[in-house]
């Protein structure tokens, strides 16, 4: 495979966990869920994407790993299935 489209998708793929990791940190901030009931609703439902949006970027930095780890033992676009090349 060519080695600069190659490079291109390494920093492609780096940058994008890069972004993943800075966003998840940002997120560690505490939800409120005092207050009457709608503010106790409003907090849950906050819980809940929240929580959701970590289990997806979690999934995605698992993924960007996996190309990652490929990429530098020369099996990136390689059909895990078949073993032939992906155009």
């Amino acid at each position: 495979m060519n080695k600069i489209f190659l490079l291109k998708v390494k920093e492609n793929l780096l940058s994008q966990k890069q972004e993943i990791l800075f966003k998840s940190s940002k997120e560690e901030e505490t939800i409120d869920t005092d207050g009457d009931e709608i503010d106790s609703i409003q907090g849950n439902l906050l819980i809940a994407l929240n929580n959701q949006l970590s289990i997806r970027n979690n999934a995605k930095l698992s993924q960007i790993e996996d190309a990652l780890k490929r990429i530098n033992d020369n099996s990136y676009g390689i059909c895990e299935d078949c073993d032939e090349q992906i155009p």
